[in-house]
């Protein structure tokens, strides 16, 4: 029954996806000289103060990664080594990891293998493990000096080295590095847009922002960053939380309210778990997918939260007791899928004799 559940949720989601509308990247700029962190428009290129960083001990802050599942910013520090999380409003850095090495030039997290791939000034490629913080070496890039790293839609890791400007793909088992362009040098952040294949890059030589053509190499000047940027050393596009809670769910006969949720945050190409609880033991429940959301009054004070014509999903509950029934559904999101948003709710019907219903507030979902 499980396999067939999540081969249900597999296509719901397809379809859904498919009709959903991409979301808008930000971007963060950290700048090691001034301990600033900025963010970026990336139309124009200018950057904005946002705190300072020079707090907990982060000495010279290399490179940033965007961490979606847990909505976290990332930094390692080139002179201690300690890798952690920078607070986009306060600046506050908070180290979480010892990597118990100084000389970090790229970081570059992975949702794919759930792991940072770092780069090295010796010119070796590491991975950094956030479970155990162990940090491995995998080996020698084949490039003097790798300044930005950064994982593309497909999972695959990119970097750029400084001097040369070879755009390198490197290879996540072995951390060799392959050139497929040439770019111009100066690079020392890189930031690449799941939803639209652009790339941008951060460039001490003339402290502006470009867009580079992964293809070709080919680097066009947006702007120039502003505000006293004096060396942007970490660069990254970010996203928000990728799931919110939204309107009001309803209570039925047995005196529960449904609670949808879902395990931090879903990729393209991984395995994402919703998990629906509070339910009277015995009921049926309808998952209800669609790319819109709605408020549209079904009586008895429920609500429906989705677009019409939803995309709908039948799971019979489990359990029962204090707790109330439950279900949890696995299932993968399609390879490839682009970077958008989709709307949940799921409705329980309670268990023969008694007519009633009962529904979860609406569960908005950013898949990345």
């Amino acid at each position: 029954m499980t396999s067939i559940r999540s081969c249900l949720l597999v296509a719901c989601l397809s379809a859904a996806l498919a009709r959903a509308a991409a979301g808008q990247a930000q971007a963060y700029l950290v700048d090691s000289n001034l301990d600033q962190l900025f963010s970026v428009d990336l139309a124009t290129g200018a950057a904005t103060p946002l705190a300072s960083t020079a707090n907990h001990g982060l000495d010279i802050p290399a490179d940033l990664t965007w961490r979606g599942d847990t909505s976290e910013l990332w930094t390692i520090d080139l002179s201690g080594g300690e890798a952690g999380t920078i607070d986009v409003a306060a600046g506050t850095f908070t180290p979480l990891l010892q990597t118990g090495q100084s000389g970090w030039q790229g970081m570059a997290w992975d949702p794919v293998t759930q792991l940072f791939y770092l780069s090295h000034q010796n010119g070796s490629s590491y991975v950094l493990d956030p479970v155990n913080g162990a940090t491995t070496l995998l080996g020698p890039s084949g490039f003097s000096l790798i300044t930005c790293l950064d994982v593309d839609g497909a999972g695959v890791l990119w970097g750029i080295d400084y001097s040369s400007g070879a755009v390198v793909r490197l290879d996540k088992a072995t951390g060799v590095g392959t050139a497929v362009a040439t770019t111009i040098p100066g690079f020392q952040g890189l930031g690449i847009d799941a939803a639209t294949g652009a790339w941008f890059g951060a460039n001490t030589v003339d402290d502006a922002l470009h867009a580079v053509d992964q293809g070709s190499g080919a680097a066009t000047l947006i702007g120039a960053h502003g505000a006293g940027v004096d060396f942007a050393k970490g660069f990254d596009l970010v996203g928000g939380a990728c799931t919110a809670p939204y309107g009001s769910g309803c209570m039925g006969s047995g005196g529960f309210t449904p609670a949808l949720s879902m395990d931090g945050c879903p990729y393209a190409g991984q395995q994402t778990t919703l998990h629906l609880t509070q339910c009277l033991g015995g009921s049926m429940s309808a998952l209800l997918i669609s790319p819109g959301q709605a408020q549209a009054p079904l009586g008895g004070g429920c609500f429906l939260l989705v677009q019409a014509t939803p995309l709908c999903l039948l799971v019979p509950l489990g359990g029962s007791g204090p707790g109330g029934g439950s279900w949890t559904l696995t299932g993968l999101i399609p390879a490839g899928t682009p970077p958008v948003t989709i709307y949940l709710q799921a409705f329980v019907a309670d268990p023969w004799p008694v007519i009633d219903m009962s529904a979860s507030s609406g569960l908005k979902v950013d898949v990345h």
